[in-house]
């Protein structure tokens, strides 16, 4: 594969990536305001926790830690 079409091909993944990442930040807002309203804390240590495993259990072995430098920083 040409470098080119790798660029291409990577620039279309952070296209999608741009995507479904604003879509998780308005569905991030919409549990910040019911919890708001709910009265629950907004952070919920445990569920992330919880969370990050899952997201490593389910990675490539290679990819586990840098998912969760990523996952970390989204949560």
């Amino acid at each position: 594969m040409e470098l080119t079409e790798l660029r291409r091909n990577i620039d279309a993944v952070a296209a999608e990536l741009v995507r479904l990442l604003t879509r998780r930040m308005e569905i991030a807002d919409q549990i910040a305001e019911y919890k708001k309203g709910a009265g629950l804390p907004a952070m919920d240590a445990c569920r992330e926790r919880e969370k990050l495993e899952a997201i490593c259990a389910d990675a490539r072995e290679d990819m586990a830690q840098p998912l969760r430098v990523v996952y970390s920083l989204l949560f």
